[in-house]
């Protein structure tokens, strides 16, 4: 029925314009045509055709400041400001218009939609036409407007210390103004002006901004500026080592990005810092988050590119450099995207604002060639190996053939008699069992001592300090403990540990980073990795289990 209704409605619209005569049109007073028939219109079409008709009577008075009223309506009507973006033109194009700040509009209207198109050179260019404007006609409100649009495009391209000048430039200009636009350009202006200075380290004066922001404007704020302020908390957080913290407010970004916005253009700087959160609080990063950053690219929609974003590529490298993973493929993979995508940034921006090398790409370069060649090494050393293996099976063959040919019997009797003497030679001396309890008593007060705790604990040094040989010593640990030196030390070490979270609750506190220094390992990987292979769980599980229970 509703639908039934809106198609009458459309033709009856039709039909009264139809009706009206376009000479009695014209002779209406220009804002008795604004409020009865624009306004008012029953929809878009038909709006539009009277829009048309503003602008023929506009045309037929040689109005010139009218005639541009109707472009600009056009364009302000339109549902689709790309395809709104002619009226721009027209509005540009209306000669001898005393009434310049449509060209300021139109100027400013046409950066914005450049910027859209990631056409940042176009973009400035309007901006600076736009600026020059306001100057001449003395529109100070849309100086600072321009200043602080221009101060959003070059943040992005590491001019930050002139963009903090400017910033405090404008917002010091809200200031001392009273009136909606001049808060709406402040509460924008806080924003950028707090993620600035947090890129700059500058914490103390960022958190002044910050907290002025949040008294003043985050009520009346809309989600998009709420969405921001979030952000800058994380980073903010985390840059004064409240890890915890900042992933909880970033990760409340995150949900409300995911909520109400389509772009994912500053998720890349949420998922950085989660990485680094992780890294520093668990000493572990989540390679998710990184992986996450990378895939954004990928998306045509997402074609802001700038200098932060490439930070996740050195992170992504040196994960897959790591010993217990060291993929040299995903290194070369990472190498060439970080290369390719700062290419790109250079190739787009060279005339924009200059280029600002962040990341020593040469050295990139120099690391992939290495990687580059290390494989190709490898891969002659596979060759030369087979081709060595396919000789000496070929040569091997030959002589059993010829053996086989000149006596089948001394074949047999030969291999009777090597079979008889590799087995004497592979018997091995047994131990005295006195040796063998000694070693095994002097292993009891190692382990009682917990001198297992010290860093770097080799066979040979082990061996040492209880007065005996590497041999017998290792012969006796994979007899009497069942397992291998290496493994013998790292369970100590574990079962030194689990005892440890499970008497004091204190311990349950420490990062794994402190708890794998407490324990005796070198690295944060290899205490985690030993830990799983004893419990066949994680050390976060294993924790969470015991405060549970």
């Amino acid at each position: 029925m509703r639908n039934i209704l809106m198609i009458i409605s459309f033709f009856l619209g039709i039909n009264c314009f139809a009706q009206i005569d376009t000479e009695e049109f014209i002779k209406k007073e220009y804002r008795d045509i604004d409020d009865n028939y624009i306004i008012t219109a029953l929809n878009d079409s038909i709006r539009r055709r009277y829009i048309d008709l503003y602008i023929y009577k506009a045309k037929k008075e040689k109005s010139a400041i009218k005639i541009a009223t109707g472009y600009k309506i056009h364009y302000e009507y339109y549902k689709n400001r790309f395809k709104a973006a002619p009226y721009l033109d027209s509005i540009l194009a209306v000669k001898n218009n005393p009434y310049r700040y449509y060209n300021y509009f139109a100027y400013g209207e046409k950066a914005m939609l450049y910027r859209f198109k990631n056409d940042t050179k176009k973009a400035i260019e309007y901006y600076k036409r736009a600026e020059e404007i306001a100057e001449k006609i003395g529109h100070v409100f849309g100086v600072y407007w321009v200043k602080y649009e221009l101060a959003s495009i070059k943040m992005n391209y590491h001019q930050k210390e002139e963009v903090v000048q400017d910033l405090i430039e404008v917002y010091d200009f809200c200031q001392k103004n009273e009136g909606e636009k001049y808060e709406l350009l402040e509460n924008n202006t806080l924003i950028i002006l707090s993620r600035v200075l947090l890129l700059l380290k500058k914490n103390d004066l960022a958190i002044k901004y910050l907290e002025y922001w949040q008294e003043k404007h985050y009520n009346n704020s809309k989600v998009l500026k709420k969405y921001f302020s979030l952000i800058n908390w994380g980073i903010y957080l985390h840059q004064k080592e409240y890890y915890k913290a900042s992933t909880d407010s970033l990760a409340k970004g995150l949900k409300l990005h995911n909520e109400y916005f389509k772009l994912k253009s500053d998720v890349h700087e949420i998922y950085y810092h989660l990485y680094l959160n992780d890294l520093k609080y668990y000493g572990i990063g989540n390679i998710k988050y990184l992986l996450k950053s990378d895939s954004l690219y990928t998306n045509t929609r997402d074609t802001l590119l700038n200098r932060n974003r490439l930070r996740i590529y050195p992170l992504l490298i040196d994960y897959y450099r790591d010993e217990y993973i060291n993929d040299v493929e995903k290194q070369i993979f990472y190498a060439n995207r970080l290369i390719k995508l700062d290419s790109t940034y250079d190739a787009r921006n060279k005339d924009v604002l200059g280029t600002f090398k962040k990341y020593d790409i040469e050295k990139i370069k120099k690391q992939k060639e290495d990687l580059e060649k290390e494989i190709e090494n490898v891969a002659n050393q596979k060759r030369l190996l087979v081709f060595i293996i396919s000789i000496s099976l070929l040569i091997l063959i030959y002589f059993l053939w010829k053996k086989k040919q000149k006596n089948r019997l001394k074949k047999v009797v030969n291999n009777s008699e090597d079979a008889v003497i590799e087995s004497e030679n592979n018997k091995e001396k047994s131990l005295s069992n006195d040796v063998i309890e000694d070693i095994l008593s002097k292993l009891d007060k190692f382990e009682k001592s917990e001198g297992f705790i010290k860093k770097k604990y080799t066979l040979q040094i082990l061996a040492k300090e209880l007065e005996t040989n590497s041999t017998y010593l290792s012969k006796i640990i994979n007899q009497e403990k069942g397992e291998s030196f290496s493994n013998y030390i790292n369970n100590l070490k574990i079962s030194y540990i689990t005892e440890k979270l499970e008497k004091d609750s204190k311990f349950r506190n420490y990062t794994i980073k402190a708890l794998a220094e407490e324990a005796g390992f070198n690295t944060t990987q290899s205490f985690t990795k030993a830990f799983e292979k004893k419990h066949q769980k994680s050390i976060l599980d294993f924790i969470e289990k015991l405060e549970n229970s």
